[in-house]
């Protein structure tokens, strides 16, 4: 409802938030074990369920090679006619490989472009003027956005735990690089929401977000104001779409602002909410497991339920159920037993001798 651009980068505040609350009231100790163990439960969060997808992307491009004779290989489609058939490099054949298996570099794809002629990658300030575009080769193809996570998580620990003076810095080095990047003309895809210096803004909001949070949490605030605040977000996300064109920037940053103040209070109403928390739990496999399911539906991969939305709406959400009950709650349980035992060594480590 507010453009795919405006979701990403709202996902990013909220992220700065979260991150920022789990390293200050969670990973609360210093050194390397505390940093390794935050890192290695981050990756368990995001590397199961996308290999879990992949692999059902890969079996489903074979499927739907088979019954089209070779003519059509789903999300694997651009490797089968580049690499099978054409001329692509093992070079730039690995470094995509590696990207789509590892996630680590698929924000980065975005600043190359595949030269067919050569069968090479290529530097470019816009990806989109190659034919294919490089975002053909990702076999998840939303998933350059996790690039961009684990960048930050690699980070975060240095830089959310630090006084505020020290991030309205870096936060104000960031919004001074966005300016010069419009100045520029920088302000299309990929510049505008996959260069990591440029969203480190969002981030970094997001911990500001947080900070409020602290601030607030102990206020005995009155029910109907967290309703308020809930109403005004939900009302501003739903007109968004209608606002003229030429609004464009001024209401982008306005929402920006109203989801940083909002968030802490947004949290602390629903933290409890038991629906809010199931629905929160599929947003990661819903959003990773979709454009499989999208490419699916072009080539009749599934029955149809009633059209291009439905189906590709109910199986999302059946498989997101499936890999959160099958994938990630198996591996929550060893995320928080690793985490209880960095706490319970904290614990013994302050207990007189």
């Amino acid at each position: 409802m507010v453009g795919g651009l405006n979701a990403v980068q709202c996902f990013y505040i909220i992220s700065g938030f979260y991150m920022s609350m789990v390293l200050n009231e969670k990973y609360t100790g210093a050194g390397k074990e505390t940093y390794k163990l935050f890192i290695t439960n981050r990756l368990l969060r995001l590397y199961p369920i996308y290999w879990a997808v992949l692999g059902i992307v890969i079996l489903t491009s074979f499927i739907a090679f088979k019954n089209y004779h070779g003519y059509y290989a789903g999300l694997l489609d651009p490797y089968y006619k580049y690499f099978i058939r054409g001329n692509m490099s093992w070079w730039t054949w690995g470094v995509l490989t590696f990207s789509n298996f590892g996630l680590i570099g698929q924000d980065w794809l975005m600043f190359t472009g595949y030269h067919q002629t050569d069968g090479i990658l290529m530097l470019s300030h816009n990806y989109k003027l190659f034919d294919p575009p490089i975002n053909k080769f990702l076999m998840i193809p939303q998933a350059w956005t996790l690039g961009v996570e684990i960048t930050f998580y690699l980070m975060a620990p240095y830089i959310v735990r630090r006084p505020l003076k020290s991030v309205s810095w870096l936060l104000g080095f960031t919004i001074v690089l966005r300016i010069l990047a419009y100045k520029f003309d920088l302000n299309y895809d990929p510049w505008s929401y996959r260069f990591f210096p440029l969203e480190l803004m969002y981030f970094l909001l997001g911990n500001v977000s947080y900070r409020l949070y602290q601030k607030t949490r102990e206020m005995a605030i009155p029910r109907y104001v967290y309703r308020a605040i809930f109403a005004v977000v939900i009302t501003g996300t739903l007109i968004y779409q209608e606002a003229p064109v030429s609004w464009y920037y001024p209401l982008k940053y306005t929402y920006t602002a109203l989801l940083v103040l909002a968030i802490p209070f947004l949290f602390e109403y629903t933290k409890h909410n038991k629906v809010d928390r199931w629905i929160g739990e599929l947003s990661y496999p819903l959003y990773i497991c979709h454009m499989l399911f999208v490419s699916a539906w072009t080539v009749k991969l599934f029955p149809d339920l009633g059209g291009h939305g439905v189906t590709v709406t109910a199986y999302s959400l059946l498989m997101a159920i499936l890999l959160n009950q099958w994938v990630a709650e198996p591996v929550e349980k060893i995320r928080q037993k690793r985490a209880a035992t960095l706490k319970k060594g904290a614990e013994t480590a302050i207990l007189p001798s």
